[in-house]
């Protein structure tokens, strides 16, 4: 499966040369958060998502060409997925030529329960298909649902590169259902309810709307809500990055090159002068080895006590004179493969801890 859904990794191409590749940590068919994965740590390391659920405790807001081409797809895997599109569109609820968007419902229990994430029935998506634990949605999935992982191969450089990857998708996507939107003209009244002068989203200012005010959304497509979605695919078929770029102006050119910065980085390993032990946590010491949580609870790390015992060599000195210290001191030998590792997943880190802001993480967040 690709790491970018087709449409998506189009026109990626045009603007990051090198393959895109998702994270193979985080494995989906057989959930690394699941009780009973091959991968999965002791439960009370990082906790369990339900198997029934796992990640997909959220309920994505679709932009209204990801809409059209879902009822267009006829592939029997996508069936299930429009199935669920098609009962959101008729429900009428967070409906609009925008889009296809959250319930407030649904929103106020997803931000009122976080612990809940990965956990309850109720709130799983109703596009994931329970046999297989598949996604309906998966080659137009949205850009949360495109760049969210629970494991990184990199760390917390490989975070960041998914986190600049969404801020860019999530600009692009509110661009492109912007111009769907003018290019197909609702209405003069329909424009002065989906732009209002302080909005900028794909999404109307409110989610649940009353009969009267989904009737001036729609304007002149009132009635024809998926031929409406239908129609915004078809124009975004052929929609080059060019288009797209040049509709997205400044603000999207200023995140393309903090994607690009992202990825950089993503694909350099170079350690820098000096190093130091980070504030990380202890989660669970075994016989022979201390399971750490450094960058993210969900990413833990498992290391023999024996490395673990080296980092406070960690303290600031030049690295190969760190390095040096632990082979005469430990007898041990760490290469700089290894060094790299725990400096991604915040174990080791640049700055001096004692003068730095501890990075704060958010625990299923998306």
């Amino acid at each position: 499966m690709g790491a970018l859904p087709p449409l998506y990794a189009k026109w990626l191409k045009e603007i990051i040369t090198d393959e895109i590749e998702g994270e193979k940590p985080t494995t989906c068919d057989n959930c690394a958060m699941c009780s009973g994965s091959s991968r999965a740590q002791a439960k009370e390391t990082i906790g369990f998502y339900n198997p029934l659920t796992k990640c997909c405790t959220y309920l994505p807001e679709l932009p209204n060409f990801l809409v059209g081409r879902i009822l267009l797809d006829s592939a029997p895997p996508a069936d299930f997925g429009k199935q669920g599109v098609e009962a959101r569109i008729e429900a009428k609820e967070a409906i609009t030529p925008f889009g296809v968007g959250k319930p407030d419902k649904y929103t106020k229990q997803y931000r009122d329960n976080p612990k809940d994430f990965g956990q309850n029935l109720e709130m799983r998506c109703p596009h994931y298909i329970v046999e297989g634990g598949l996604c309906g949605l998966w080659t137009n999935r949205n850009s949360v649902c495109t760049t969210w992982f629970c494991k990184h191969q990199r760390g917390q450089v490989a975070r960041e590169f998914w986190k600049a990857m969404h801020e860019f998708l999530n600009v692009i996507e509110t661009t492109v259902v912007h111009w769907c939107v003018l290019q197909l003209d609702p209405g003069i009244e329909s424009l002065a309810y989906l732009f209002p002068l302080s909005y900028d989203s794909f999404l109307p200012p409110r989610n649940t709307i009353e009969p009267e005010v989904y009737q001036q959304a729609w304007g002149t497509w009132l009635g024809r809500e998926k031929e409406f979605y239908i129609e915004c695919a078809r124009l975004v078929e052929t929609l080059s990055w060019q288009q797209i770029a040049e509709a997205g102006g400044v603000k999207l050119e200023a995140y393309r090159r903090l994607l690009e910065a992202a990825n950089l980085k993503r694909n350099t390993k170079t350690l820098p002068i000096a190093l130091y032990k980070a504030k990380f946590k202890v989660i669970e010491q075994l016989e022979a080895s201390i399971i750490v949580s450094g960058y993210s609870p969900l990413d833990p790390i498992n290391m023999p006590v024996a490395l673990y015992d080296t980092l406070d060599y960690f303290d600031g000195k030049p690295i190969e004179k760190t390095l040096e210290q632990i082979k005469h001191e430990k007898n041990l030998k760490l290469n700089e493969g290894l060094v790299q590792k725990l400096l991604d997943f915040g174990i080791l880190t640049e700055k001096d801890p004692e003068k730095d802001t501890p990075y704060n993480s958010s625990f299923g967040e998306l």
